[in-house]
């Protein structure tokens, strides 16, 4: 225990020795409170205690910090004017330094308003916390002020605790109409936030209260899902169902060690293992998710690249989960979790797209259901990685969108039990159609039967053969009808050199994704490429090589850019690239950049002769160069000409964005 003890003077028992005792003590008293209300600048930033309130929160806009890398620096230190100068304002609602390893001080003013003392308590809300050093003035038995420290942390054991309670809490001692300065000293393996706020003993009871019905309503919801999930299980006998009981389970331990009540309830004696806990069970978090939405979305229907990458979150995530209780720091681990979450969050959304334009209507709400949890783990890691400031959503968005995430995955598992049902009658219907065709058979049979029976088995016989033959000569008329059809559609529709869209299916595709980039509010573009000097090529090499010059150049476009993009080939050597889904205009030159790189090689036509070529790309960006792919497709060609007299071998854009 710390003590700063203040100045007295003994007692005399004549009248000048009281008088000079009394005089000693008003400047003794005077001189503590000079020296515990903290440096004179701090007055300004004093946070007010006015008697008509009972919690003050987010005291962040009044707090200062100070790292000390070495961990060296003691209260007098601190309090030093050559130390004290050098503390900055803590920035944003709560003091958030992200991961880092070093010791931090942080220091406030408070002013008590004239009238009854108040007892103030000063709650620490973030459990993880490795150790918490509390310096705060305190009343001693002679009635002098000193400076006492204590401690918490979640390396302690929790009997060790001022106050029991799942958060930290220290009581303050601050009488009417004085000015203290509380001081703190922080320390954490895993990200060190400090949120801090003032609670009197009303506001005490009221935040006990709220937070013990909160934590109910969210544990107990979590309780119920878990249960209700795990009968279904027991009676479909499905895995989905039990990956998701275990899904919820972690998540229920994971916040229980996140907020501070598996400490209070399960291990209160286990320091050790509850610094590690909750890293554990948050990666076995990641893992069942993932493995959760792998059976749900089944993912192996979407391909074998998939299926490994979900695979990869699950086994990277239970590594994770086995190396927190092994000799590896904890540190490691901690700063592990933030990108373990991001991408296994990332692996899910990507699955349910694919599982929803598959046609799979469960994967819709599954989506819907993870966005809330995606977004509050997004916010959680970010913090984490001090991108963004600690706030009520960084720090608890997590737990809320994980109670709304499972009540919609309740959801969405219901749904899948009336898509299977749906399955099912549709099975049984195909099978009673063929049992039905089946009979008819049957009864075809038995009449042809019937006949032979009347000596007309070669009549049977003859007729057969001849419809055979007139079924032959009908399916050799369709087949060929079908393949004119295809190649008069391919034609219409296609290059006949390249195999590329030509124009008409190029306005096509550009409909439907205006419509889409409506719906996604993203943007569309158009890049018309032009290759320079094609006309030296058929020149020099031929118009065969030239030719074999522009299927390759086709079929190189067609492997290096994204499959959700159109290559269209309008004619000679001018092609257009119909770009979608861009969050901004300027990202269209990233396309344009690409197209250029490809060119930066010779490009090979037969297997014993190369290419080299350059091109001009010009681009139009919907809405800025207008509104019709002609108009656009004018625009584009217009700033490709430009771009040809720059030098070739670059882009312009019509329009230039913004941002580019």
């Amino acid at each position: 225990m710390l003590m700063l003890s203040l100045p007295s003077v003994p007692a005399s028992r004549g009248a000048a020795a009281r008088l000079t005792a009394s005089f000693f003590r008003a400047l003794a008293s005077a001189m503590a409170v000079l020296a515990l209300a903290g440096p004179a600048w701090a007055d300004g930033d004093a946070i007010d205690l006015p008697n008509s309130v009972t919690k003050i929160d987010e005291l962040g806009a009044k707090v200062f910090y100070l790292h000390d890398p070495e961990g060296t620096l003691t209260l007098d230190d601190v309090m030093a004017p050559a130390v004290a100068t050098r503390f900055a304002r803590v920035e944003g609602r709560y003091p958030n330094f992200g991961f880092t390893r070093n010791w931090v001080w942080l220091r406030f003013t408070v002013q008590s308003p004239p009238g009854p003392d108040r007892a103030w308590t000063l709650e620490i809300d973030y459990p993880p916390l490795d150790v918490i050093e509390v310096y705060a003035p305190m009343h001693d038995t002679d009635g002098a002020m000193h400076y006492r420290m204590r401690k918490g942390g979640d390396l302690l054991p929790y009997a060790a605790r001022e106050i029991r309670s799942h958060n930290y809490l220290f009581a303050l001692d601050l009488p009417q109409n004085s000015v203290q300065t509380i001081y703190l000293r922080v320390r954490s393996e895993s990200a060190v936030t400090v949120p801090l706020r003032l609670l009197s003993r009303s506001g005490l009871e009221n935040a006990r209260w709220s937070e013990s019905f909160q934590l109910a309503l969210f544990f107990g919801a979590l309780m119920a899902l878990g249960a209700f999930n795990l009968l279904l299980w027991f009676t479909l006998r499905n895995c989905s169902y039990l990956y998701y009981v275990a899904f919820v389970a972690m998540t229920a331990m994971a916040y229980s060690c996140y907020n501070g009540l598996a400490y209070q309830y399960f291990w209160p004696e286990a320091q050790a293992w509850n610094n590690r806990a909750p890293m554990f069970f948050g990666f076995l978090t990641i893992a069942t998710g993932a493995l959760f939405g792998r059976s749900f979305l089944r993912v192996w229907e979407h391909g074998r690249r998939y299926d490994m990458v979900a695979m990869a979150v699950i086994g990277v995530s239970l590594l994770l989960a086995a190396a927190t209780v092994s000799p590896m720091p904890y540190w490691v681990s901690a700063r592990c979790f933030p990108f373990l979450a991001i991408a296994g969050s990332v692996n899910l959304i990507v699955n349910s797209i694919h599982a929803i334009r598959r046609g799979y209507r469960p994967a819709r709400v599954f989506l819907l259901a993870w966005a809330a949890l995606i977004a509050g783990l997004i916010a959680f890691a970010l913090r984490g990685l001090e991108i963004l400031p600690g706030n009520f959503f960084t720090i608890y968005g997590v737990q809320v969108g994980s109670l709304v995430e499972a009540l919609l995955l309740s959801q969405a598992l219901a749904q899948r039990i009336h898509t299977m049902r749906e399955e099912k009658e549709a099975a049984q219907q195909g099978a009673l159609q063929a049992k039905e065709s089946a009979l008819q058979v049957k009864e075809q049979a038995l009449e042809a039967s019937r006949l032979a029976e009347h000596d007309l088995e070669s009549m049977v016989a003859e007729r057969v053969q001849e419809l055979a033959r007139v079924n032959r000569t009908l399916e050799a008329e369709i087949f060929e009808r079908k393949r004119a059809e295809e190649l008069l559609r391919r034609l219409a529709y296609h290059d006949a050199l390249t195999g590329l869209p030509n124009r008409t299916l190029l306005k096509d595709r550009f409909n439907m994704a205006v419509s889409a980039a409506r719906r996604n509010e993203t943007n569309v573009a158009l890049l018309v490429i032009d290759l320079d000097n094609f006309k030296e090529v058929n020149e020099e090499h031929g118009h065969d090589v030239g030719d074999d010059l522009l299927v390759s150049f086709a079929k190189i476009l067609q492997t290096r850019l994204r499959e959700m993009d159109t290559i269209a080939r309008l004619g000679g050597d001018e092609f257009v690239v119909l770009v979608n889904d861009l969050a901004i205009p300027c990202e269209a030159a990233r396309v344009a950049e690409k197209v250029l790189s490809i060119l930066n090689e010779p490009i090979r036509v037969t297997a014993n002769q190369s290419v080299q070529i350059s091109a001009s790309i010009g681009i139009a960006v919907y809405g800025d160069d207008g509104t019709e792919v002609d108009a656009m497709l004018k625009r584009a060609e217009a700033s490709m000409y430009l771009a040809k007299k720059a030098g070739r071998g670059v882009y312009r854009f019509a329009t230039i964005p913004a941002g580019a």
